[in-house]
């Protein structure tokens, strides 16, 4: 089994493609799907299935590759090993079982797309959140001049001086 480059360096930095097989099973991966590769975890052993997704965004370029389905044996053991027959009838039978129509099977991964984005930024902003208030805090109270509020307790009467 000859491999390629890692999948992808910031999710699975020990994943492989699989180039070249005895059967020729990865050849045969990407017959089958052109944005499937075959692939492997190069501390377990185990095969896996690589699938490309594009950016969604009408203008967005670029895409990222994601292991979308880790293979098992028969008997639910990972599958490991030189690739055979059943590394393809599990992407068929997977593609069968989870992709029914097309079109929303399109719009749920722009979907997943955008709430990974969202998410990703939702998590920058609230890293960030505590020093903006801060900074708020304190440019509100010293650098525009403002005093600390004073409480007064209600016991104290007012008086008309």
């Amino acid at each position: 089994m000859k491999l390629a480059g890692v999948v992808n360096e910031l999710l699975y930095p020990h994943w492989q493609y699989v180039e070249e097989d005895l059967h020729n099973i990865s050849g045969r991966v990407q017959e089958y799907d052109a944005d499937a590769r075959l692939a492997r975890d190069m501390l377990s052993g185990q095969l896996g299935l690589a699938r490309k997704i594009p950016n969604p965004d009408p203008y967005g370029i670029g895409h990222t590759w994601v292991i979308a389905k880790k293979l098992q044996d028969t008997n639910g053991e990972p599958l490991e090993g030189e690739p055979d027959a059943r590394v393809l009838d599990q992407q068929k039978a997977s593609d069968a079982w989870r992709v029914k129509n097309l079109d929303s099977w399109r719009t749920a991964q722009e979907q997943m797309w955008r709430v990974n984005e969202v998410a990703r930024i939702e998590k920058e902003i609230e890293k960030n959140m505590g020093l903006a208030e801060e900074m708020v805090w304190t440019a509100r109270r010293k650098d525009l001049h403002h005093e600390a509020p004073v409480a007064v307790p209600k016991d104290i009467s007012k008086s008309d001086g």
